[in-house]
């Protein structure tokens, strides 16, 4: 047993053979125990009372993962912050950043954030900064959301991605080409009509007169 270990650690979760009869006990090993990091927001009674309203506390909790019916939740002491120093350090590190929690992300499902939380992603920005080793280690289903991390991170940063930013240029482009060809039609309508409009006027004079089948111009004396 581990002295002053909690209680989900008390007993190994695997054994290492050594030699003939001979183990290494392996207790509260992070590979196979899920835990997660999370802020319990607690009443305070004392201090409500001193002020005449409501106050929380926000207390750090960590919860265990032993199997889809024990969940057992602890407050977050030195032990483990210390034996979960990786995991610990990050969710901190996200809080502190003001990141978005793959919790509260809505591209992610339960489950998805559940495995991102696992393997020490507790935040969108830290997702989308994985290294392409790591990357290549998880599901395929998770690849996908990787590039929507990135899109969620850049887009908060105000940052564009390169395949977004072509994509848009080239979008821009073509509404240029329709733009110019419409432009032309218009100065093409504008140039007919001011020829039209300068071409010189047929010069008047009286009416020509028809007798007996005969064109017969009248004269001005008449």
């Amino acid at each position: 047993m581990i002295n002053g270990a909690p209680a989900e650690y008390q007993e190994p979760t695997r054994k290492i053979p050594l030699g003939e009869n001979v183990h290494q006990l392996v207790y509260g090993n992070d590979g196979q125990l899920a835990i997660r990091f999370f802020i319990h927001a607690e009443y305070n009674a004392i201090k409500s009372k001193a002020v005449n309203f409501a106050i929380y506390d926000d207390i750090e909790m960590i919860e265990i993962t032993i199997d889809k019916d024990n969940k057992p939740c602890h407050m977050v002491n030195d032990y483990y912050r210390e034996r979960h120093a990786r995991l610990y350090n990050a969710w901190k590190e996200g809080i502190s950043s003001g990141a978005t929690m793959v919790s509260d992300w809505k591209e992610a499902s339960p489950g998805q954030a559940a495995s991102l939380v696992h393997s020490g992603f507790h935040t969108v920005e830290q997702f989308a900064e994985i290294t392409p080793e790591r990357l290549r280690a998880l599901p395929l289903e998770l690849h996908e959301l990787q590039e929507k991390a990135v899109q969620f991170r850049n887009s908060k940063s105000g940052k564009i991605d390169p395949a977004v930013y072509s994509e848009k240029i080239v979008v821009l482009e073509k509404k240029l080409v329709q733009q110019i060809a419409i432009a032309e039609k218009q100065q093409e309508m504008i140039n007919r009509l001011s020829s039209m409009a300068d071409a010189p006027k047929k010069k008047g004079g009286r009416p020509k007169k028809i007798v007996n089948s005969v064109v017969v111009e009248e004269s001005e004396e008449n």
